[in-house]
């Protein structure tokens, strides 16, 4: 990924590759100018332009795109005033590509205690009966690692992490450590004067789960009455507060989300993106493959949204690869067992008993040899479920529910 950012322009610009295809992802823009670099010098590319957020295909245009592409620039933060965070990523970017053991972003799932009953729900971790849960400490000790290894994101998800009484200490312990602090949440918990709390205790973003612009429906899929009410008002609350906001979502076959419903909230309520999963073959949906999207009905939302913005697809080519799998992130379960990512149940280690760095190390390890499975999720892929070297964590296969 990579920014342009001239005077001209505003915003920046920014994209990624796969394959022959450059796609914008985030832009303000209704239009968006396809740019050509070389040698650090900008120009447009052939004066073409391309109405909202497009898809470019032409080779010379990539060849030298990739020259640049090394210095992987979060533009989505340089553009909203988070130069320093646009920096670190950079470094970080430039010292993984040498080889260092550098990653830009850690999840931390702190808890599985959570106040919804979502029916797609991902908790089916064989510890979560026993309410295990990172504690205060242990949590400020692995983003002091994280920032040795070049960290520059920390996501706080998992069950309802605001429910915790530390929620605002962590925040802010993170923050001082020169990162930049993001929650997940449903929503229910968020009241003005929370939200005035978390941009006090230095909050950067606040990620807020709509599985639907419908709010009875939405408020049936969490499980809980008035969830899409106050979900919504929490990132009304948010934008007041000049926090950074984003809305995260899926589809799966027995759920085809209104994605351009999604998107009209998110261009009314000011978020700057809504993120769309594709179906995620784990916790309930573990042993339900029929409810995986098929390679039509991907290249169909692809077709349709790719171009719509806010909206973002998780995997936007057929060929798009997982940035997981230690490329960009990892994940720390309430157990203490680190992941791909929160809903991937195969552990690479426990930080109870190794350091997140040499668990890392072993995670990326196995990780590279799977790096072909693209297009979805590597849990949805029975080759990465038989083959990895990694622990099985939800307990007995058999008796996933």
């Amino acid at each position: 990924m990579f920014f342009l950012n001239l005077n001209r322009f505003d915003p920046i610009l920014i994209g990624d590759f796969d394959k022959g295809n450059f796609i914008f992802h985030y832009a303000d823009l209704n239009k968006v100018v396809i740019m050509k670099i070389k040698l650090g010098k900008y120009r447009h590319y052939k004066g073409k332009v391309y109405e909202s957020i497009g898809i470019a295909r032409d080779s010379e245009t990539f060849k030298d795109l990739k020259y640049f592409g090394i210095y992987a620039k979060r533009a989505y933060y340089f553009q909203r005033g988070y130069f320093w965070l646009a920096g670190k990523i950079v470094r970080t970017k430039i010292m993984q590509k040498l080889g260092f053991a550098r990653f830009e972003k850690l999840f931390l799932s702190m808890s599985h205690e959570c106040n919804a009953n979502c029916v797609h729900c991902y908790e089916k971790f064989a510890c979560k009966k026993e309410g295990v849960s990172l504690k205060t400490e242990k949590a400020k000790s692995l983003i002091d690692e994280f920032e040795k290894m070049g960290g520059c994101i920390v996501y706080f998800c998992a069950g309802e992490f605001l429910m915790r009484k530390d929620c605002f200490e962590l925040i802010n312990y993170t923050r001082s450590k020169g990162l930049a602090a993001i929650v997940i949440t449903n929503g229910l918990l968020l009241s003005e004067e929370r939200v005035v709390a978390l941009k006090n205790a230095g909050l950067t973003m606040l990620i807020v789960s709509l599985d639907s612009p419908v709010a009875a429906e939405h408020d049936r899929l969490r499980g809980v009455k008035g969830c899409f009410e106050k979900a919504i008002n929490g990132l009304k609350f948010a934008q007041k507060h000049k926090i950074l906001t984003q809305i995260w979502t899926y589809t799966t076959k027995s759920h085809e989300n209104d994605l351009n419903g999604l998107a009209k909230i998110g261009r009314d309520v000011g978020v700057q993106l809504v993120f769309v999963y594709f179906t995620l073959l784990s916790g309930k949906l573990f042993d339900k493959p029929e409810e995986n999207l098929s390679e039509k009905d991907k290249a169909v939302l692809r077709k349709k949204f790719n171009h719509v913005f806010p909206i973002s697809l998780q995997f936007p080519t057929k060929n798009w690869a997982c940035h997981g799998m230690g490329k960009e992130h990892i994940n720390v379960m309430p157990s203490g067992e680190v992941t791909f990512c929160p809903p991937v149940p195969y552990s690479y280690g426990n930080v109870h008993e190794r350091s997140l760095k040499s668990i890392y190390l072993d995670l990326v390890r196995d990780a590279k040899r799977f790096y072909h499975l693209r297009g979805q999720c590597p849990v949805n892929f029975q080759e990465y479920r038989e083959k990895c070297n990694a622990k099985f964590i939800y307990g007995d296969k058999d008796n996933v529910k």
